[in-house]
């Protein structure tokens, strides 16, 4: 099995023995999740509203297995599997069966053709984009 490195999905940050010392520990910088809405554009030419996390620590494209079953998007089997893990190095259960064929990704006036890995995401996000995608596809200003 070859193994993809996945920020993100499923897990628990693992525990410490350290103790922690109350005057180090610094209140956790909380935000919003960089969700932005796009479309894909599925087989018999009908389309998808998603919502997609741009993840700086995804290694490839994700998408949800519950997406790809509800919208009948088609997909093809890995011969051997993929291992998927998350941010803390833990398999991801029901990862890296199997890939989308190639689906038409849109947002706003930007389109590209993109293959995901089918997982299990959590309930709220449909597609998770690594930060290459985003390098790849969003302008720089130069």
């Amino acid at each position: 099995m070859a193994s993809v490195l996945i920020c993100g999905i499923y897990g628990k940050r693992p525990a410490t023995d350290k103790p922690i010392d109350q005057k180090e520990q610094k209140k956790p910088r909380s935000g919003p999740r960089p969700i932005v809405d796009m479309i894909i554009h599925g087989n018999s030419k009908k389309q998808h509203r998603i919502r997609v996390l741009l993840d700086t620590g995804c290694s490839t494209p994700l998408i949800s297995d519950r997406l790809v079953e509800r919208e009948h998007l088609p997909c093809r089997p890995h011969e051997l599997g993929i291992a998927i893990r998350n941010f803390t190095g833990e398999l991801v259960p029901g990862a890296g069966q199997k890939c989308t064929e190639p689906i038409l990704l849109q947002h706003r006036n930007h389109y590209s053709w993109e293959m995901f890995e089918v997982a299990p995401l959590k309930p709220g996000v449909d597609v998770f984009l690594p930060f290459w995608w985003i390098v790849k596809h969003v302008p720089q200003d130069g």
